[in-house]
């Protein structure tokens, strides 16, 4: 039988052989000798800590936030102007924050900074952690990365979940125009939602056909009286920059008014009765009468509000004018009750004397007989 070939690269040959083998002694020699060195070595002695050491976390376990990237410049430094501007504005994570925008804003005014040996999105990189406070803060020192695209990813990724791309998508496609609400500020609202969503995947067909039909009849008049007929018979982008253009100039603003009806007149007037009893109730408890203990609350619902009548004939308080039983006779009366009822002069509800009683028929001091006057007796001197 035929012997197998060998696969294998061959040695060239050693002409000096003893030579060769003397140099591999020599450095196998020398490795035992070094590692016998090695294990006579003592061990490094043990540092003693004590138990509230233990307890006390290391500044280098301490989170610094995301890694400085290495960069080319020897002389760069950010300047405390360039800190302090950054630091304005900052981004939270709460929800009622738009990390969309937030994130549009920092590439927008860090993108024109330029500086040699720097390049854009390390600085943005330098510079993202100075943007952030609370939860944003707190999170940023948990990231990994170290690239500009993976770290503003990874934000977007935390701040701006499914849910909140879903909610968004809802109130577009369930938007509607509000009462009193121009057709500026309307679109001016359509567009904003759709700013704050830049993936919400509806085509431009689909937003004007849910813009135009969530306007009030009004303004949807006004829209295709704009339009030269019927708007629907527009093109799809002819039909978009038509409604931003005639929003662009419609400042005019809808506004609906309010009927009042007898609901509202009544409430008003359960209202006035409910203060005045609680006004009754208070004054009860400021003054008890004596021998009397405080009324408590659950009396106090229990109390009706006590209704005050004047007269506008005599006066008195505690009648009305068609009770009244004052004659004109009964001076003697009328004296005593101004005397016990002290009111200013010009009341017309006092219960004491005022000037407007002396035009009254029946407290006139003169006559009205004025057709047959009585004649005057004229004085002579003797």
């Amino acid at each position: 039988m035929p012997r197998s070939a060998r696969t294998g690269t061959l040695v060239p040959p050693d002409p000096d052989l003893g030579k060769t083998l003397r140099q591999l002694i020599k450095k196998q020699q020398k490795k035992k000798q070094s590692g016998s060195q090695d294990s006579h070595t003592p061990p490094s002695p043990t540092i003693s800590k004590s138990l509230k050491s233990y307890g006390v976390p290391f500044s280098s376990s301490v989170p610094s936030g995301l890694t400085m990237p290495t960069i080319e410049a020897i002389n760069f430094k950010i300047k405390p102007a360039l800190i302090s501007m950054v630091s304005q504005n900052q981004y939270g994570g709460h929800p009622s924050e738009e990390p969309t925008n937030h994130l549009q804003m920092f590439n927008q005014l860090y993108g024109t900074i330029k500086h040699q040996g720097v390049t854009q999105d390390q600085l943005k990189v330098m510079l993202f952690g100075i943007r952030l406070r609370d939860k944003a803060q707190t999170w940023l020192n948990d990231v990994k990365e170290t690239e500009w695209s993976a770290i503003s990813q990874a934000f977007l990724e935390e701040f701006f979940p499914p849910t909140k791309t879903a909610e968004i998508r809802h109130k577009l496609t369930t938007f509607t125009q509000e009462p009193g609400e121009s057709l500026r500020e309307a679109w001016d609202r359509f567009k904003a939602l759709q700013r704050s969503c830049p993936d919400h995947n509806i085509e431009k067909w689909f937003l004007v056909q849910i813009f135009y039909p969530g306007l009030q009849d009004e303004t949807k008049n006004t829209v295709d009286s704009a339009a030269g007929g019927v708007f629907l018979d527009k093109e799809v982008d002819a039909g978009y920059d038509f409604l931003a253009n005639l929003a662009a100039n419609h400042y005019r603003t809808t506004r609906t008014t309010s009927k009042r009806g007898k609901m509202d007149v009544d409430a008003y007037a359960l209202l006035s009765s409910q203060v005045a009893a609680l006004n009754l109730k208070i004054d009860s408890l400021k003054a008890p009468q004596s021998g009397t203990p405080p009324m408590s609350i659950n009396d106090m619902s229990s109390v009706a509000p006590v209704i005050t009548s004047y007269c506008e004939v005599c006066g008195i308080q505690g009648h009305f004018g068609h009770e009244c039983s004052y004659s004109p006779q009964d001076t003697t009366q009328m004296e005593q009750v101004n005397a016990y009822q002290q009111r200013q002069p010009d009341d017309p509800y006092s219960n004491s004397y005022n000037r407007g009683w002396r035009n009254h028929p029946k407290f006139s001091y003169w006559s009205n007989n004025v057709q047959n006057p009585q004649p005057q007796q004229q004085w002579s001197q003797p």
